[in-house]
């Protein structure tokens, strides 16, 4: 399976399960999520030095669980 529809298959999961909001577009964010990761696979091997892949996926991922969380 992809990674974009493996994205999408955890999205689609979560708003079925209540954490997630309702209106999202899972198609859309999913390749939203897997072109970031991509992004940063294609700019650190150039420089690993100042690319903190992990770190930039984290802070991305933390802030987007924020915005696309169910409101209680």
């Amino acid at each position: 399976m992809e990674a974009r529809t493996l994205v999408r298959t955890a999205l689609e999961a979560g708003i079925a399960d209540g954490e997630l909001r309702e209106d999202l577009d899972c198609g859309l964010l999913a390749t939203q999520i897997v072109a970031v990761m991509e992004g940063l696979e294609n700019q650190w091997p150039a420089d690993p030095g100042q690319v903190d892949l992990v770190g930039v996926f984290h802070a991305y991922t933390r802030d987007l669980r924020e915005w696309i969380r169910a409101t209680p």
